[in-house]
């Protein structure tokens, strides 16, 4: 994901209006000389594309802090995903199973997350949550050694179904999920 940096060209006058007084609006008049470039905040989520055959991906997020946590979600559900490496800018995660064609990782920067029970033997959990859209990604991270993926038609305005290929182990295990914001 490329940051883009929205350029405006240098013009003669602004208005700045930095005030309210009892007769109206403090205005001042600046004159620009140069250009002024807008750099918006990095995204805390968002979809990569994965080449088909690839076992890894690199995610520039431009977060400026290595302590970020992250989770993925795969769109394919033959691979287990873990995170390589990290940095402050990017994060490398590794896949069990090359992308197929068509791949994509869903990803997030992590804050906190509502957790929920699986039974013991589930193979599937339907998260409900209030996002009222079928697309926003479902970021999922499960307390036993499986993959988890989403199936898109399984999918509701507010419900999303999350497969596991390791059923829940006896004692019940814990998701942690979270929509995308």
């Amino acid at each position: 994901m490329a940051t883009q940096i929205k350029t405006f060209p240098a013009r003669e006058r602004v208005f700045v209006f930095s005030g309210r007084s009892a007769t109206g609006y403090v205005v001042q008049t600046v004159a620009f000389t140069a250009e002024v470039a807008v750099v918006p905040p990095p995204a805390t989520y968002g979809i990569e594309d994965i080449t088909a055959g690839a076992v890894q991906v690199s995610i520039v997020h431009g977060f400026n802090d290595s302590s970020y946590g992250f989770i993925v979600l795969p769109t394919w559900g033959t691979t287990t995903v873990w995170q390589m490496s990290t940095d402050a800018n990017q994060v490398d995660f590794l896949f069990s199973t090359p992308a197929p064609s068509g791949g994509q990782i869903y990803w997030e920067g992590l804050a906190d997350m509502p957790s929920a029970t699986v039974t013991a033997g589930s193979t599937s959990y339907a998260i409900t949550h209030s996002a009222n859209d079928a697309t926003k990604p479902i970021f999922v991270t499960p307390s036993w050694n499986t993959t988890v993926w989403d199936y898109v038609p399984s999918r509701t305005a507010d419900t999303a179904t999350v497969y596991f290929s390791t059923p829940a182990p006896v004692g019940n295990g814990t998701i942690r999920w979270k929509t995308a914001t």
